[in-house]
C-alpha cells in the first residue's frame, strides 16, 4: 500500500524522471544520484565531492549504504528497495572514506520509469546550527517511519483500550478509514476462547511472556492465526500501558501444513515418480487442449511444434499438415512476411501483441495475436508461443459506436456534425481541383400540420420516408444529412447547378408521391428545395449552404413544392 500511495502522491506533484535526469541535476551543488536497488549507477559531480570521493568513478557501482551509518541502514535499505515510500526528507549520518562524519537529509524518489528498483536520491548537508533540532526530529521521524510502515501490527494500549494502531494493524483486523481513530477494547481483536478470557482478566494477557500463538477475529468475522508479543510500557501514573505486536501466520501455518502434506505425499509416491510426471505432462496437454483461445508453439527455426484444439478448429489444421512445417508451407502469402517479422521481434525482445485479419471457415475474423519467447534452462530463447484472441465482436462494437456517433438515429442519414465535416471536405476537394459541386436544402412543407393532425409518430414516419426517398435517388459519392427536424441537406460532388436542378426536380416529384399510412389515413406531403452551386468566392461550405437555404426560403414563400436556385430571378 505504501508504494501505491507514494506513486499517487508523486503523480499528483507531477514528479517524473527521464533518462537524462542526472544531466538535468548536474546544475545543482547538492548530491544527486540514480540508484538501482541501492547501487549507484549515475551521479552528478557534486555527489563525489559530498562523499569525499576523489573521482566520480570511485562512487559508481558502489552501494549507497556503504556511506550510511549502521543505525540508519535498515530504514534506508527499505526505502532504496522501494518497499516503503517516504516523501519527506529523512535525516541521517554519512560516513566518508576519509573517516569523517556529517549529518545530512536524504530524499529517495521512486523512479520506476527508469527501470525496476530505480530511484533518484538527493542528499543535503545540515548546517551545524540546526543539528540539535534535527536530532530530535530525526529520531522521531525514524521511529514514526519504523512504526507506521512496519509490516506487522503494532498497538499501544492504555488499560484495555487501544489508543494507537498502525496501518498494518488496521489492515490485519480489517478496519476501514470510516472506522475512525483507535478506541477499541483490545480483547475485541481476539477470537474465542481468548476473547472471553482476556475480557474477564486482562492480566492473563499481560502476564504472557515471549511470543504467543493465538487467533484474531477480523471485522468481517473471519479468523486468522497470529503471533503476539506483549511489552509493558513505563507509566508515571501507575496506569496499565503496554504495546501489542502481532504477526499474521495464517499463510505460514497453511504453508507448513501444505509442506507437511506434500512431504508425506512425495514419500508415498517415490515409486510412482515416472508415472506421475507423465500424468502432469498429460494434464498440461489437456489444459492447452481445453483453452478456448487458439494456441501454438514453434521452434527457433520457425517450424510448428504443436497447437491446441482451438487452433486446429479455427484453421482446419492437423498435425500431419502443420507440425514440422513453417508458416510459408501452410499460410497464405500475405500473412507470411508480417508473421515472420513479428516472430523475430518477439524472439529478440519482450512479448508483443498485434492485430491481424484472418480468413476462417465462417468468414473473415479479427484477432489479437500475442507472441512471447519461451526460454531454455540457460534462460535463452528456445522457441515461440502464440496465443490468439478473437476480437471480431469488439471490432464490430467499435464500428457500431462509430456509426452511432455519425448517424442520425431516426433516418440513418449522417447527423448534422458528421454531414458538415463531410461537406466541408467535399468543398475543399472541389476548390483544390477546380471541380463543380452543388448543394440542396430540403424541407417538408407544412410539417407542423402533420404533427398537429396525426401526431409526432406519423411525423417521424414522414421524415423517414423522405430520407429513404432521397437516398434512393443519390449516388454513392453524394452526401445526405439531417440538419434537424424535417430539414435535410445534400452535397453533390462533380455536379453543376443544371445537374443539381434536374436531380432536385426528380426528388421533389418522388417526395410528392410518398404516402404514409396512419390509423387508416393516407398522409401525403410535399417538399420545397433550395439549390446552389459552388462558386469561386465560396471559401467554405457554410457560404454555399447559406445560399441554398435562402433559395429554400424563397421556395417556401413562392408557394412550396418547388425547386428554387439561389441564382433564379
Amino acid at each position: 500500500m505504501g508504494n501505491d500511495v507514494g506513486a499517487a502522491e508523486r503523480r499528483k506533484r507531477k514528479v517524473q524522471f527521464s533518462d537524462n535526469a542526472i544531466v538535468t541535476l548536474e546544475v545543482t551543488d547538492q548530491f544527486a544520484a540514480r540508484c538501482r536497488f541501492g547501487t549507484v549507477e549515475e551521479a552528478n559531480s557534486a555527489a563525489a565531492r559530498f562523499l569525499g570521493v576523489a573521482q566520480l568513478e570511485g562512487l559508481l557501482g558502489r552501494s549507497l549504504l556503504d556511506f550510511i551509518a549502521d543505525d540508519y541502514r535498515p530504514v534506508i535499505q527499505e526505502l532504496l528497495d522501494l518497499h516503503v515510500v517516504e516523501l519527506d526528507p529523512i535525516p541521517l549520518m554519512i560516513h566518508t572514506p576519509d573517516g569523517k562524519s556529517r549529518e545530512a537529509e536524504i530524499k529517495i524518489h521512486p523512479a520506476r520509469e527508469l527501470g525496476d528498483g530505480s530511484a533518484i536520491v538527493t542528499l543535503r548537508d545540515l548546517a551545524a546550527q540546526t543539528r540539535a533540532a534535527m536530532q530530535a526530529r530525526r529520531m522521531d521521524a525514524l521511529f514514526r517511519s519504523l512504526v507506521d510502515n512496519a509490516m506487522h501490527m503494532i498497538c499501544r494500549c492504555h488499560g484495555e483500550r487501544v489508543v494507537y494502531i498502525n496501518s498494518s494493524g488496521r489492515d490485519l483486523i480489517g478496519l476501514s478509514p470510516d472506522d475512525g481513530e483507535a478506541n477499541w477494547p483490545i480483547w475485541t481483536f481476539f477470537d474465542e476462547p481468548y476473547r472471553s478470557l482476556f475480557h474477564e482478566d486482562l492480566s492473563a494477557l499481560l502476564d504472557e511472556t515471549g511470543i504467543v500463538p493465538v487467533r484474531f477475529r477480523r471485522i468481517d468475522g473471519s479468523a486468522i492465526d497470529v503471533q503476539v508479543r506483549i511489552t509493558r510500557l513505563p507509566d508515571e501514573d501507575n496506569d496499565i500501558e503496554f504495546m501489542l505486536e502481532a504477526r499474521d501466520i495464517t499463510g505460514q501455518n497453511k504453508a507448513v501444513s501444505a509442506l507437511r502434506a506434500m512431504n508425506d505425499s512425495l514419500e508415498r509416491r517415490v515409486a510412482e515418480r515416472t508415472s506421475e510426471l507423465n500424468i502432469q505432462k498429460g494434464f498440461l496437454e489437456r489444459l492447452l487442449t481445453a483453452m478456448p483461445n487458439p494456441v501454438w508453439w514453434k521452434g527457433l527455426d520457425g517450424r510448428y511444434l504443436g497447437f491446441n484444439n482451438a487452433f486446429a478448429t479455427l484453421l482446419n489444421a492437423d498435425s500431419d499438415t502443420w507440425v514440422g512445417r513453417s508458416i510459408e508451407d501452410v499460410a497464405p502469402g500475405d500473412h507470411v512476411a508480417l508473421s515472420k517479422a513479428r516472430d523475430e521481434q518477439a524472439l529478440n525482445g519482450p512479448p508483443i501483441a498485434y492485430e491481424m485479419e484472418l480468413q476462417a471457415g465462417d468468414g473473415k475474423r479479427q484477432f489479437l495475436v500475442n507472441k512471447t519467447a519461451w526460454l531454455n534452462e540457460r534462460q535463452q530463447p528456445a522457441g515461440l508461443i502464440g496465443v490468439m484472441v478473437d476480437i471480431s465482436r469488439q471490432k464490430d462494437l467499435e464500428n457500431e459506436l462509430r456509426r452511432l456517433a455519425t448517424t442520425d438515429a431516426l433516418t440513418g442519414t449522417f447527423n448534422r456534425r458528421h454531414f458538415m465535416e463531410q461537406a466541408a471536405e467535399m468543398v475543399a476537394v472541389a476548390r483544390r481541383h477546380h471541380r463543380a459541386a452543388s448543394v440542396m436544402m430540403l424541407d417538408i412543407d407544412h410539417f407542423k400540420r402533420i404533427n398537429d393532425t396525426y401526431g409526432h409518430p406519423v411525423g417521424d414516419l414522414a421524415i423517414k420516408a423522405l430520407a429513404t426517398t432521397c437516398m434512393g435517388a443519390l449516388r454513392g459519392s453524394d452526401i445526405l444529412g439531417r440538419l434537424g427536424g424535417e430539414e435535410f441537406a445534400i452535397c453533390l460532388p462533380e455536379t453543376d447547378l443544371t445537374g443539381c436542378r434536374i436531380l432536385a426536380e426528380r426528388m421533389r416529384e418522388a417526395v410528392a408521391a410518398i404516402c404514409v399510412e396512419a390509423d387508416g389515413h393516407q398522409v401525403r406531403f410535399t417538399a420545397s428545395i433550395g439549390i446552389a452551386g459552388l462558386e469561386e468566392a465560396d471559401h467554405s461550405v457554410d457560404i454555399v449552404l447559406a445560399r441554398a437555404d435562402q433559395a429554400l426560403y424563397r421556395a417556401k414563400n413562392g408557394g412550396r413544392n418547388r425547386v428554387v436556385a439561389d441564382r433564379d430571378a
